[in-house]
C-alpha cells in the first residue's frame, strides 16, 4: 500500500471523519503534521500577497509573529475533527 505513504493522502483521508478508520494512530499524526504544513504555507503566500499590494518592493519572508497561538488553534481543530 504505497499509497498510505503519501502524507497528503493521509491528509485527505484525516480532513474526512468517516474514513478516519482507515488510519491507525501513527497515520493520524502525519495526516496532521502535513496539515500543519500545508495551513503554514498557504498562510505564508497570503502574508507575501497582501504585502506585495501594499508595498513597493514586498518582504520575501513570510510573517510568522502570530502563528504560534494560530498553530495551537488549528491542532485544537483538527483534534475535535479527529474526536467528530
Amino acid at each position: 500500500m504505497q499509497l498510505l505513504n503519501n502524507d497528503i493522502l493521509l491528509a485527505a483521508v484525516f480532513v474526512n471523519p468517516p474514513n478516519q478508520v482507515l488510519l491507525n494512530e501513527n497515520q493520524k499524526m502525519i495526516a496532521k503534521e502535513a496539515l500543519c504544513r500545508l495551513a503554514m504555507k498557504i498562510k505564508g503566500l497570503e502574508s507575501e500577497t497582501s504585502r506585495s499590494e501594499f508595498s513597493e518592493q514586498p518582504n520575501i519572508e513570510a510573517d510568522h509573529s502570530s502563528s504560534s497561538g494560530e498553530d495551537h488553534d488549528f491542532n485544537k481543530y483538527l483534534d475535535k475533527v479527529e474526536k467528530d
